[in-house]
């Protein structure tokens, strides 16, 4: 069989998925040329992600024939709200694509969900409810009733209508006599007919069943309203609050800034949330009317009502109407297969829109500007953006199947967004089982991973313990959560202010750690080179080994001190020997030539052979001055792009702000912002980057208490290491290698 699978995760092809339970995003579908493929009965067009339909099921199959089926777990699909969002998001960025935009028009999209000011504002559906919601109270409280008469065995003190066959009947019953009489028999139980209301007609069926659906839809409408006031409180949280760092709490309120007047509409959605909780509880009280009562719950309504003398001509039941088919045009989704199949792959492109949009955003963020030769590119699937920052040149790619690659210096960090919601995993073996099946799958796969999926940082959803959760909101960088260092996970939302933060601090990790490890520059030179152009002599910022064959780049130069090296006078020179010996070999070649036509040569031969060993010398000797002049350029570049401050962009000084280290570690501060970063050691003799926006912040909780995501709420993307504290009680960072914390003030 065919490679019907293409895994985002792996890059590899396979036959069969191995995991019949596969997470929602993940695996691709390439139908092969000489066949159809169907997928929950829907025809597959490559680039089709393997999804579930309503049941939660999947299945694959070809010219009638199954190829394979599953299930996916209940938890893995993200709320409506959710999954809503990501397709409101993934919308406005297709239209951005399709209109040819560039890095900068994407820049320029906030992400969060364009739609939630409509959440905020009463919709025409919510209008009527409050308008005809009396109408269907007085249905509920005083319904229409069909008479139904049954004929029933009752005590004769109860008998108000007999039927004409009721003493042929009590003829034949004796049990239902008090004693025989001369002319008859005295009755203590006789036939009688008995009405009875009968409640359980379509009418009030369509009455109950609307009870139904408008609590269903107000409970919806009041959860995306609760979610978007807590989005306002997290705003005023970061601008309030002790814990998080002052940087942060900027970025964050810059982000808002771009998004919504948040005092303005935050009054309205209170004022919304509040008509419709008091909707809700109206409607909710319906629930112990006696129509509601009596109409059985699984009575079944289709949509479109059929309608009746009571429903065209009852005052009330005409209104119930109206709202029916307004609940119908507004709060209420009909999905045939071929709907579900369109809105999950809209759902899981939508995903990757919104990650690779969070990823331009974080660079920005970060330092890191888009080239000029290439600024007005459209962006697009399979598309190569180059990006300086820092010193370092970055290259960003968008892959056709959706991941996102990020690369420097040829080490590569791949995001792979899906749209499921790993952390609502209820249980820890689930947890577990999908780290275990990440790692496994990536283990065998250069680069790094990470996993962006569709969830919150919020610990209290589930009763899993805090260890199992952090494990789920890892970048690679903490041993102590028993993730690989390659394979991270990070939940992101349109509902979340912090996912651009979350993505930054990933991307910090990975772009400082490799511009940090890569101090001190080191520089092979040839032998000789360093007498020959003095830099033997010079002390401080240039390191020379004993063999006199490296030199390493200590610490950013001052400028006169580059300019004591005078690499373009040494090129300049080595030039001019290197021509001048030229010009002179040719000319012993011309008078060579010359003198054989003379038969004269005499020691013009030896001359030429010496001369044109010279030539070599010299091209050797201009070859590698040159070379060394480049790469002494090169390294001053990225050395002194150490002194820019990851946190603020301020320039710090190379003498009164940058120390050098043993071992190869360096320390350097900020003028402006107070932030440091570094490279440690830790006992182990593991180096590794850290950076602190100014001093530790006391959040007054210990390490137990904290939830999964404390670091991001204090820190945001100014971290590289993880701060915690030693058992002893003081700060230090955590080695991404072995896990040990190292003490800060132990080696600054």
């Amino acid at each position: 069989m065919d490679s019907l699978y293409y895994d985002r995760l792996t890059g590899a092809r396979v036959s069969q998925l191995e995991d019949i339970q596969p997470v929602i995003g993940r695996w691709l579908i390439d139908p092969p040329e000489n066949g159809s493929v169907q997928l929950n009965t829907v025809a597959v067009e490559a680039g089709d992600f393997v999804v579930p339909d309503s049941s939660r099921r999947w299945r694959v199959h070809q010219n009638h024939l199954d190829l394979q089926k599953g299930a996916v777990p209940r938890y893995q699909e993200p709320e409506e709200i959710e999954a809503n969002s990501i397709r409101n998001i993934g919308r406005h960025l297709n239209a951005l694509m399709e209109a040819d935009s560039s890095w900068s028009d994407w820049l320029n999209v906030v992400p969060l969900d364009p739609g939630m000011s409509k959440i905020i504002d009463v919709n025409s559906l919510d209008q009527l409810i409050e308008e005809l919601l009396g109408a269907l109270e007085t249905v509920c409280m005083k319904p229409i009733a069909h008479l139904h008469v049954e004929e029933e065995r009752v005590l004769v003190s109860r008998a108000k209508r007999v039927p004409m066959r009721a003493t042929t009947y009590l003829a034949s019953h004796t049990e239902d006599w008090v004693r025989p009489l001369i002319r008859g028999v005295q009755p203590r139980r006789i036939l009688s007919e008995v009405r009875h209301d009968e409640m359980d007609i379509y009418e009030n069926r369509v009455a109950a069943r609307l009870v139904d659906n408008l609590v269903g839809y107000l409970s919806k409408r009041t959860q995306g309203i609760k979610k978007l006031l807590k989005l306002f409180q997290d705003k005023e949280d970061y601008s309030t609050s002790v814990e998080g760092t002052y940087l942060r709490q900027n970025r964050i309120l810059q982000l808002w800034g771009e998004s919504v007047d948040t005092n303005e509409r935050r009054k309205c959605a209170e004022s919304t949330l509040k008509l419709l909780d008091r909707l809700k509880y109206r409607v909710m009280g319906m629930m112990d009317s006696p129509l509601y009562r009596e109409i059985p719950r699984r009575a079944y309504v289709a949509p479109t009502l059929r309608m009746t003398n009571v429903l065209s001509n009852d005052q009330n039941y005409r209104r119930v109407v109206s709202l029916w088919r307004e609940w119908v045009n507004v709060g209420h989704k009909a999905e045939t297969p071929s709907d579900k199949y369109r809105e999950a792959q809209e759902l899981c492109h939508g995903m990757d829109q919104f990650a690779l949009l969070l990823v331009m955003r974080a660079l920005e963020q970060l330092g890191y500007g888009i080239k000029m030769q290439n600024p007005e590119d459209p962006i697009c699937r399979g598309g190569r953006w180059e990006l300086e920052g820092h010193g370092a040149h970055v290259v960003c790619t968008w892959h056709r199947s959706g991941t996102v690659n990020v690369e420097i210096d040829e080490k590569g960090l791949s995001f792979i967004a899906i749209p499921a919601d790993l952390g609502a995993a209820p249980t820890e073996e689930q947890i577990q089982a999908i780290i275990d099946g990440v790692q496994v799958s990536a283990g065998n796969v250069l680069g790094n991973k990470l996993v962006l999926y569709a969830g919150s940082p919020d610990d209290r959803r589930t009763n899993v313990p805090i260890e199992f959760k952090r494990r789920l909101h890892t970048v690679g960088n903490d041993p102590r959560t028993r993730v690989s260092r390659d394979v991270g996970f990070l939940p992101v939302s349109p509902w979340d202010i912090g996912s651009v933060e979350r993505v930054g601090r990933a991307l910090r990790w990975f772009l400082d750690s490799n511009r940090f490890d890569s101090y001190p520059r080191v520089i092979e030179v040839a032998p000789g080179m360093l007498e020959t152009l003095g830099i033997k002599h010079v002390n401080g910022w240039i390191g020379v080994d004993e063999e006199g064959n490296k030199l390493s780049i200590r610490r950013p130069p001052q400028e006169h001190e580059w300019e004591h090296l005078n690499l373009k006078r040494h090129v300049e020179d080595a030039t001019k020997e290197y021509q001048d010996a030229q010009s002179g070999y040719d000319a012993l070649a011309d008078q060579l030539r010359r003198a054989v036509r003379n038969g004269k040569t005499g020691t013009l031969n030896q001359q030429k052979k010496t001369a044109h060993i010279r030539v070599d010398q010299l091209e050797a000797r201009l070859e590698a001055t040159t070379q060394l002049n480049d790469q002494l350029v090169d390294a001053r570049h990225k050395v002194n792009a150490l002194l820019v401050c990851p946190a603020c962009g301020a320039v710090a000084d190379p003498l009164a702000d940058f120390t050098v280290r043993d071992k190869g570690c360096f320390h350097c501060s900020c003028p402006n912002c107070k932030a440091w970063w570094a490279t440690l050691l830790c006992s182990e003799g593991h180096r590794f980057g850290v950076l602190l926006p100014g001093d530790f912040v006391e959040t007054g909780d210990d390490d137990r208490n904290r939830n999964s995501s404390w670091e991001e709420r204090v820190y945001g993307s100014d971290l590289i290491s993880l701060p915690a504290r030693t058992p002893s009680g003081e700060w230090g960072f955590v080695c991404p290698d072995c896990g040990e914390i190292t003490r800060v003030n132990k080696q600054l």
